[in-house]
């Protein structure tokens, strides 16, 4: 039941007393009594109008190597010895809303015998007792570890951070896929503002391709390096490595994420497949290109499918090379090679295959039209040639001469295929020279 306390003013919360019906055997101050001294807390009883304690468990010499009896001999022992000096007026604010609200919860640091310091959760309660007396109950808790390990966290993210802003590396922590932290770098290099930042999750900053990848690691706490395209604000896109590992923040698990800028990477890589592929002078594709092509066609053909080669070679390339140079020579090259790319379909690359010797591909032409078409190309090849080429300040006429084969019926191999449009072109280089 509660009752009001006639000593406190009229704006005085009132008291709760409560009465707890239990019936023991025996002696019930005795079970109490053990029972006060095996609960893993302080336990404290005193008045509330003098502070003074007038009863403490046993578990106060545990914790901070005081016995009881100190407590009690010593008015405002706790206070004034215990409570830690820097704490102290939190702990007498806590002992003044007791008395103002009944309850008061505060966590302070205290000072054991030897000078060991205790962290402890304190809950005091205000009541009257069975003679109207103001009493004040109190339950403190040892919560050093939880103080460790929070003080240990804040340690770990402070760290993390200094890392973190010294790092060129863009670095994200990420809780239930949004981000909650970045570092300077992601800022340089995505164009948000760390206080910008937070919330994004993956299709905020990457590629819709990559977006996918991204979401997929982090809600499976996937490990181990992976490649994604990142998104500038701008609109703006860079090839990122991805490294991301569980950790903790702020208590709760977090993925750290490190992309590190690999676009210089992957252009030079790209640039090396291209130049390992292509010719460098005209651009077309190489040798290795056309013998890779072939073959990959010649495997995909498919019945009523004819694959058709244009063997192509320059007539009079020497002597352009001779009387003009040879930035004159390459300069025709160049000149011929894109004279070639004009003439041909998208489907149909263009290959230098030699010196002045260049191939086109015709693949997958329908079987009832395929040689009206190499016809047509044969011819246009030659229309396109017919102009003379401007190489520095002269100008040059030049012929060429072109060879077919196709597949099946010319061969069902490369080597077969090559060498009859060779020998074609060979051909035609002949008659033409007669025909002069």
């Amino acid at each position: 039941m509660d009752a009001t306390n006639p000593r406190e003013g009229p704006h005085t919360p009132p008291i709760r007393r409560v009465t707890v019906p239990i019936s023991f055997t025996g002696d019930i101050a005795g079970f109490l009594f053990d029972l006060l001294s095996d609960i893993e807390a302080i336990v404290w009883e005193a008045d509330a109008d003098t502070r003074a304690v007038e009863f403490v468990n046993d578990r106060v010499l545990d914790l901070l190597g005081y016995e009881p009896m100190d407590m009690i001999a010593v008015p405002r022992f706790w206070s004034e010895t215990i409570v830690h000096p820097d704490d102290r007026e939190a702990y007498l604010a806590a002992e003044a809303e007791v008395i103002r609200a009944g309850v008061s919860r505060v966590t302070y640091r205290a000072v054991g015998s030897e000078g060991q310091v205790v962290w402890l959760s304190s809950v005091a309660h205000l009541s009257i007792d069975q003679e109207g007396r103001r009493r004040i109950r109190g339950l403190e808790t040892d919560v050093t570890a939880m103080k460790r390990a929070e003080a240990q966290a804040r340690e770990s993210e402070e760290r993390f951070r200094l890392l973190s802003e010294a790092s060129r590396d863009a670095v994200i922590v990420h809780t239930r896929g949004a981000i909650v932290e970045v570092n300077q770098a992601f800022c340089d290099q995505f164009g948000w503002t760390s206080e910008e930042a937070l919330g994004l999750g993956p299709d905020d900053y990457f590629a819709p391709e990559s977006a996918a990848l991204a979401r997929e690691r982090l809600a499976h706490g996937t490990t181990g390096a992976y490649e994604v395209v990142g998104v500038h604000r701008s609109g703006a896109r860079r090839w990122y490595a991805a490294q991301s590992q569980e950790t903790r923040y702020h208590g709760e698990v977090a993925r750290v994420v490190v992309l590190t800028d690999i676009t210089d990477l992957r252009e030079r890589e790209a640039r090396a497949l291209h130049d390992a592929h292509h010719d460098l002078l005209t651009s077309v594709g190489n040798r290795t290109a056309f013998d890779r092509r072939l073959d990959a066609e010649l495997a995909d053909l498919r019945p009523g499918e004819v694959l058709a080669a244009l063997y192509c070679d320059l007539n009079g390339f020497k002597g352009v090379n001779d009387v003009h140079g040879h930035a004159a020579g390459d300069s025709l090259l160049r000149l011929a090679a894109q004279r070639l790319g004009s003439v041909v379909r998208t489907s149909d690359p263009v290959f230098r295959v030699g010196g002045d010797e260049f191939v086109i591909l015709l693949p997958r032409l329908p079987d009832a039209d395929a040689e009206r078409i190499v016809a047509l190309m044969q011819e246009r090849v030659l229309r396109v040639f017919a102009p003379s080429f401007s190489v520095g300040p002269a100008s040059v006429t030049v012929g060429v001469a072109v060879g077919s084969a196709m597949c099946p019926r010319d061969g069902l191999t490369a080597d077969a295929i090559v060498r009859h449009a060779d020998m074609a072109m060979y051909a035609h280089k002949r008659a033409t020279k007669s025909d002069r």
